[in-house]
């Protein structure tokens, strides 16, 4: 089983684990283009039992690159981003982009693996986009906690051929509804 303490949720900070992690919360402060206040931003304490694996999956989006720092490792293990296989090592960060199809396994029979996750913001994207992105998804939540008809945000996805049989580009688009005449 893999379990996960959440540090950062949908881009916000959880209060009660923050105060219990003064030291890691300073420093994932100070790493650049950490993302926080964006719905797909998160950091969490992920704990992978003895012989566990999470199955290969992709995120949604690719605005974000994920980054694994792991803290206890065991002796056999590893991380797997489309083709790559990476054993664990202890205090080596593997960062990737989390659109590509990626896997985890802890194979040793008696030790946990514990990692410290956390999303930076893509490289690719500018500060004007990455703007646009927030304020974005900041009006439409701001829209249905308030019951108002927001703009809708549709996710148009392209397929890239480097990357045969899964999506890779997501693109946002803000759309108006339609008035009734």
């Amino acid at each position: 089983m893999m379990r996960l303490i959440s540090l950062i949720s949908n881009g916000v900070y959880n209060e009660d684990v923050k105060k219990l992690c003064p030291v890691t919360v300073k420093a994932l402060e100070e790493v650049p283009d950490l993302m926080v206040k964006f719905p797909f931003g998160c950091a969490y304490f992920s704990i992978l039992d003895p012989n566990t694996s999470v199955r290969a999956h992709a995120g949604a989006v690719n605005v974000k690159l994920r980054c694994h720092l792991p803290i206890t490792v065991p002796k056999e293990g590893f991380l797997r981003v489309g083709g790559r296989f990476k054993p664990w090592e202890e205090g080596e960060m593997v960062i990737f982009d989390e659109s590509y199809v990626h896997e985890e396994a802890n194979l040793d029979a008696k030790e946990e693996r514990v990692a410290l996750v956390f999303d930076i913001w893509h490289p690719d994207l500018t500060k004007e986009e990455r703007g646009l992105l927030t304020r974005s998804y900041a009006e439409f939540i701001s829209a249905q906690k308030n019951n108002e008809k927001p703009m809708y945000l549709s996710l148009i996805h392209i397929s890239e051929p480097t990357r045969p049989l899964y999506i890779s580009y997501a693109v946002f688009c803000l759309k108006k509804k339609k008035k009734k005449k």
